[in-house]
């Protein structure tokens, strides 16, 4: 059989062996929430709270103009709302939220305790699909524009893929579960220990969007430890498991979509939509199930914490708003007091200046690496020995966009591609010249930088 691979890519170490062993632990509710209303590039929240008021966990506290909602994961008072620190980018507009002690929270993922979905839920497979959507919707459930905590990632409501009235025919729903970043294992914990409701989630958005097939996309290094997503699956006919090349970055959509016959990686954006298949990340389709059979909304997620810059690496189950300084104490702190925290993996992560900013819907992982084991590599001039080229999964030539952009000409870096660019970062760790090509075509803001 053909191995289900993509264009390019490269192979950096994965350091998975201990983080996709360490089950999911709920973090303690921290004194301060931060939730922010301002999402580059262009998503803003308009608070439907005022500060001094009280609220309680899974209330709305935000929406969208559009009416999508913000939800409280936790009940308290809100103490501020204005300018405070936004992973990777400048400040945000925020709310933030001093917690109360009686605080309760919903369970989310993570939790013990949950209810059976093997068999208590299969009645929600034959309500409406409007019904589910609006249910779905009402939830806040989101995902990652980009497919996996790219940088350019961003609140994307997932309901809205799942439009209500005429519309372009779906067939395959696809489960991102590529998570080719090193280190980070998040959505392993999840597939090991809450199978069965993924699958029922992924069967779910096959009722909402009329697939008729669902697939879920896993590295091909992964068969050992995924008995119970296989066991969930076994008398599904209409869903499979497909084992894919686990080379980087074979998470980012374009990428998966591409392994799979589906679109080829130079496609650009939305590479699904055209195609009439609907792709969504392990959180979401989480988050799904959670939202349908349970009327929960999405105020939580796992995240990773890992790298050799933390003491006790950890996956965690997080209020979205809790800050990141909480999640470094939980595992320890810091190995050092020169480390370089990355919000994301290693390889197309952003770099953040300080553990103030809040953990997201779309924060996959944070990377932790020790300052003083970095090595400083001198950049040097461009050999064109074309490795960026080969490596690239959008079928680009970097050096010749890079050469472009430094000689001030946009207009012929735009006609070779840039747009298309994933932001995946092969390129720079390819580069034998040490190249900081990303950050070249890219630049973010003072408060961030890429990894």
């Amino acid at each position: 059989m053909a191995r289900l691979t993509f264009r390019g890519g490269v192979h950096p170490p994965r350091r998975k062996s201990e983080t996709q062993t360490l089950a999911i632990t709920e973090l303690p509710l921290p004194d301060q929430l931060i939730w922010p209303l301002e999402v580059p590039p262009g998503t803003r929240f308009l608070p439907v709270v005022q500060k001094g008021d009280r609220i309680r966990a899974g209330q709305i506290v935000a929406r969208t103009a559009d009416g999508f909602p913000l939800h409280a994961s936790a009940s308290g008072t809100i103490a501020a709302i204005g300018p405070r620190p936004y992973p990777g980018g400048p400040e945000a507009r925020s709310l933030v939220l001093r917690v109360s002690e009686e605080t309760g929270v919903p369970d989310g993922p993570g939790a013990a305790g949950r209810r059976e979905t093997e068999h208590g839920h299969e009645s929600f497979l034959e309500k409406p699909a409007e019904e589910l959507r609006r249910r779905v919707l009402e939830a806040g459930v989101t995902d990652t524009a980009a497919g996996a905590g790219f940088p350019e990632g961003r609140p994307n409501p997932t309901a809205n893929a799942f439009p209500s009235g005429p519309r372009v025919p779906n067939h395959t729903v696809v489960v991102n579960a590529m998570e080719s970043e090193p280190s980070l294992a998040s959505d392993h914990r999840l597939l090991v220990e809450r199978s069965a409701e993924i699958v029922l989630g992924l069967r779910l958005t096959m009722r909402i969007t009329g697939c008729r097939k669902g697939m879920i996309a896993v590295p091909s290094d992964n068969r050992g430890p995924l008995r119970s997503l296989r066991k969930a699956v076994r008398r599904l006919r209409s869903v499979s498991i497909l084992y894919l090349d686990p080379k980087y970055p074979g998470h980012n959509e374009t990428a998966l979509l591409a392994s799979l016959g589906l679109r080829t990686a130079s496609s650009g954006s939305n590479p699904g939509g055209k195609k009439g298949v609907h792709v969504q990340s392990v959180t979401a389709t989480l988050a799904v199930t959670d939202a349908v059979t349970r009327d929960l909304p999405q105020i939580r997620r796992v995240i990773t914490v890992a790298g050799n810059g933390i003491r006790n690496p950890r996956n965690l189950s997080v209020p979205l708003g809790t800050p990141i300084s909480a999640c470094v104490s939980a595992c320890g702190g810091y190995v050092s007091d020169k480390v370089l925290l990355i919000h994301g993996g290693p390889m197309a992560g952003v770099a953040l200046s300080s553990d103030a900013a809040p953990v997201t819907a779309w924060t996959t992982g944070l990377t932790v690496l020790d300052g003083r084991d970095q090595p400083v590599l001198p950049e040097t001039a461009c050999i064109r020995c074309g490795r960026c080229s080969d490596c690239c999964p959008a079928g680009l030539a970097p050096y010749r966009i890079e050469a472009f952009l430094r000689s001030g000409r946009e207009d012929l870096a735009r006609l070779e591609g840039i747009a298309s660019c994933i932001r995946c970062g092969s390129c720079t760790y390819i580069c034998p010249a040490g190249r900081p090509l990303v950050r070249i075509f890219h630049p973010v803001p003072a408060s961030g930088r890429e990894a």
